[in-house]
């Protein structure tokens, strides 16, 4: 899946080799799945011809071209949002090499394509997407001010805060950090492989506490995502180039146990609805700021060893003096109520009121 190095790559091959070139011809693939809004594949037709190419821009994993004003019209922009296979590819040039999709040796234009773009120059371009979850759209504004770049937190590679402010950003948060990394909403651009290689360089277990984490760890997290981004882009997103040591090279096994460069076991788990590689040796669990960890319990009482003084033991509290049995409800009516042998002798004889019948 594109994450920010393979979206960044492509941002680069199109800035190197159609940028300030104008556009002669487009063509859109009859998809309404993949091309959103209103404006529709004929609509990103419309909008590219004639116009040049004035700049091509990234934040996380969203990448948007900016057009010049043509005619009367202003300036336009078309976004695009690479989802599980989308990859851009020039006629003629390497593209970025994604792990299980093939995107080279084929004939042009490339398999799935959705939108070719002729460029003056003789310069082409494909746009391609094999499961159709990649999305293009046409911005009727600054992008930066229009969703979804609106809603994106800071660029995981260009905008990363200072220590003090990311240290109170992350700590805000109460979920496992590798929850939180992979919130776009947070740190734009890092997706499940990128997430799972900061937190083995950091040695941070995924299921770590944001809230919980210590000035060292949360420092930590923040190198390393540093420095896995830019070594990632440096290499042009080539995951051959990537250094030897990375977990990256050793995550790909769908889900089955395997080890690290340095031997060391690699389980699989599931946080933040994403499995997540990590190592036990090194991504403890035992660190502070767990979420699985069990509250800690009430010491226990020390033996006395053979030879040892014993202290006295303090002595027991009086048991507090028992209260009064209070007298049950209707006590008193029955105090007051005399004996029924005793009621029947102090009464007076009453005599009959019938007549006796002779």
């Amino acid at each position: 899946m594109p994450e920010l190095p393979e979206v960044e790559s492509a941002r680069r091959l199109v800035a190197r080799a159609c940028g300030g070139r104008r556009v002669e011809r487009a063509e859109c693939a009859d998809d309404e799945k993949v091309f959103v809004g209103p404006a529709g594949p004929r609509g990103v037709e419309a909008l590219l011809l004639g116009r040049r190419l004035e700049g091509a821009h990234r934040k996380g994993k969203q990448h948007w071209w900016t057009l010049s004003a043509r005619g009367g019209d202003g300036g336009g922009a078309l976004g695009f949002q690479f989802g599980m296979t989308g990859n851009m590819r020039v006629r003629g040039v390497d593209s970025t090499r994604y792990v299980n999709i093939k995107t080279e040796g084929e004939d042009w234009p490339p398999r799935f394509t959705k939108l070719r773009v002729w460029f003056e120059g003789g310069v082409e371009l494909a746009f391609c997407d094999s499961r159709r979850f990649a999305r293009v759209r046409v911005y009727e504004g600054d992008p930066l001010k229009c969703p979804p770049v609106s809603l994106l937190g800071f660029d995981a590679l260009d905008e990363v805060p200072g220590p003090e402010a990311f240290r109170e950003a992350l700590r805000a948060r109460g979920s496992p950090i590798k929850a939180a990394l992979l919130d776009q909403k947070f740190s734009a651009g890092v997706g499940n492989w990128i997430a799972d290689e900061v937190l083995y360089q950091a040695r941070l277990h995924p299921e770590a506490r944001c809230c919980d984490l210590s000035d060292g760890q949360v420092e930590r997290v923040r190198a390393a995502l540093g420095s896995v981004l830019r070594l990632a882009c440096d290499a042009d997103a080539d995951y051959t180039l990537f250094p030897d040591d990375w977990l990256f090279h050793f995550r790909w096994t769908g889900k089955k146990a395997s080890q690290d460069a340095h031997g060391n076991r690699i389980d699989f788990i599931t946080v933040g609805s994403r499995t997540s590689a990590y190592v036990p040796a090194l991504q403890k669990k035992t660190d502070r700021g767990m979420c699985s960890e069990a509250p800690p319990k009430a010491p226990r009482k020390k033996q006395v060893s053979r030879g040892a003084v014993k202290l006295e033991p303090s002595p027991k509290p009086e048991p507090a003096p028992a209260k009064a049995e209070q007298p049950r409800r209707g006590a008193k009516r029955e105090a007051a109520r005399p004996p029924p042998a005793a009621a029947a002798a102090a009464a007076p004889r009453r005599r009959s009121a019938r007549r006796r019948v002779r």
